[in-house]
């Protein structure tokens, strides 16, 4: 606590409704490409409870306003009524497969990955979090482009009202 008694660091509890506040914020904002931003981010267990919270609320014709240290965010009828809509006509799933094939090309630095299933398919994206930091330390110590791998691919498929976007991360290579 500072000489006021204020606290030096903002806890854990106002972080996580900043958060919230912000989330639940970008789906009943006018800004279209904030909530498409969100969309890409969230993940499908969050989105299905912001899902349940937006249907709830438009169902019960209910308003409401969130009030923090330093924001506000109230959602009116209008606000209520776009939320609803790209909560119904949009949908998040994710699942993680194993697929052999071959490992073309890790960018570590701009988080990307190339991979050739044995199917012939070519995968591309982004790398996971624990594979990166993996990765770094394992290029030292073994080869690990044009191998053969069994490579843990998180596909992930956003659907908007204006289209599907599907992304791969790569986990893990095995």
């Amino acid at each position: 606590l500072d000489e006021r008694g204020e606290p030096l660091f903002e806890s854990s509890l106002k972080t996580a409704t900043d958060k919230a506040s912000a989330l639940l914020d970008s789906f009943g904002s006018e800004d279209e490409q904030r909530f498409a931003q969100v969309l890409e981010s969230i993940s499908p267990r969050v989105f299905s409870s912001v899902r349940q919270f937006f249907t709830s609320m438009h169902r019960d014709n209910a308003v409401c306003r969130l009030v923090g240290a330093e924001t506000e965010t109230v959602f009116d009828a209008a606000a209520v009524e776009r939320a609803y809509s790209r909560v119904e006509t949009s949908d998040v799933a994710e699942d993680e497969t194993t697929v052999e094939g071959e490992l073309l090309g890790v960018i570590p630095v701009a988080r990307r990955f190339e991979f050739r299933a044995t199917s012939g398919e070519l995968i591309r994206g982004g790398i996971g979090p624990d594979f990166g930091e993996s990765y770094l330390v394992r290029i030292h110590e073994e080869q690990l482009v044009g191998k053969r791998w069994w490579a843990v691919i998180r596909r992930r498929e956003t659907k908007r009202a204006g289209g599907t976007i599907e992304t791969s991360t790569l986990m893990d290579l095995r």
